[in-house]
């Protein structure tokens, strides 16, 4: 298979250590440098995380605009950063999709994400050059979702 001659993306340029752990430090350290150090340690090992050596790609477009390194969430470490490559490099067209597929924040937030589909709804809006009325059909979309969601809930 290709995965047995070529790395995965996010493992392309892995560091060479002497364990996974030193291995982890170093790039999340390195996240964290070339975001200007507005990329909290939290949020730098989340991306490393996920997204391999690609979460130095999210740090640089961090460091471009540290906006980005806004947290989606209260008490979470996915940051806006994450909207913008979920749309560029994974091709995310809907706030569902970076909600539940690309963060997870639907399953992993306290609120499932109701808190921050606004404003992940005006970034890909800016993004995707979404009309007003496309960026509040998304939020409604979203809402929807989650209301669905706890639907089973007594």
């Amino acid at each position: 298979s290709d995965t047995d001659k070529n790395s995965l993306p996010g493992a392309e340029n892995w560091p060479q250590t002497g364990s996974l752990e030193e291995s982890l430090q170093v790039l999340i350290r390195e996240a964290q440098k070339r975001a200007g150090q507005s990329l909290s340690r939290k949020s730098a090992e989340k991306l490393v995380e996920i997204y391999g050596t690609r979460a130095l790609q999210i740090s640089d477009s961090i460091a471009q605009d540290p906006s980005l390194a806004q947290p989606l969430s209260p008490n979470r470490a996915e940051v806006l950063a994450q909207v913008d490559f979920s749309v560029s490099q994974e091709l995310a067209s809907s706030v569902r999709d970076v909600l539940i597929r690309r963060t997870q924040i639907f399953f992993r937030a306290s609120d499932q994400g109701l808190g921050c589909c606004d404003a992940v709804a005006r970034r890909m809006g800016k993004l995707l050059s979404w009309s007003p009325e496309r960026i509040d059909q998304e939020i409604q979309a979203y809402t929807e979702e989650v209301d669905r969601s706890r639907r089973w809930r007594l």
